[in-house]
């Protein structure tokens, strides 16, 4: 035996029988991503986590700004920030994060649903919808995951005729 992939876990994702299944494999995808980080970066990462609970978002973007600027090939991190730069309002900054972190992990849903939720506070709904679109491409059980479509669909075009 030999420890999965995220190729191997990813295509596991596509025949996912259901949220269950599919939200203990993005854990595992999140697994494989965080391996290889290092002591200070996880300590920075704990730090963001503890402001994101005392509602400190922007503290927890400046810390993991910090544990990118140690280890910036842990691209995870651009996605941690994105997230915490979304609570703060920041959904630019958040974008631009996302933007980066994708290009280098397109396979990663939980990529695309924090990418939606950047594009639904910008209040652009076709691009919240692409993102989510995206999200069911790669994880076809995703949790509530054609309710939330059929949502931004109506967000995005409105009632079909």
């Amino acid at each position: 035996d030999h420890a999965p992939t995220l190729a191997d876990l990813s295509a596991a994702l596509l025949h996912a029988v259901d949220g269950t299944r599919t939200r203990l494999l993005v854990a595992q995808m999140d697994t494989l991503r965080r391996a290889k980080t290092a002591p200070a970066t996880a300590l920075l990462q704990r730090r963001a986590a503890r402001d994101m609970e005392a509602q400190q978002p922007d503290s927890a973007v400046e810390d993991l700004g910090d544990a990118m600027a140690l280890q910036p090939d842990l691209t995870i991190l651009r996605r941690d920030r994105a997230a915490a730069a979304i609570a703060g309002g920041h959904d630019n900054d958040a974008i631009t994060d996302l933007g980066l972190y994708l290009q280098a992990e397109p396979d990663d849903p939980q990529g695309w649903a924090i990418l939606t939720q950047a594009e639904v506070a910008r209040k652009d709904m076709r691009a919240a919808f692409r993102a989510w679109q995206r999200v069911l491409a790669l994880a076809p059980q995703w949790p509530d995951g054609t309710k939330q479509r059929e949502s931004l669909r109506m967000q995005a075009f409105g009632r079909p005729t």
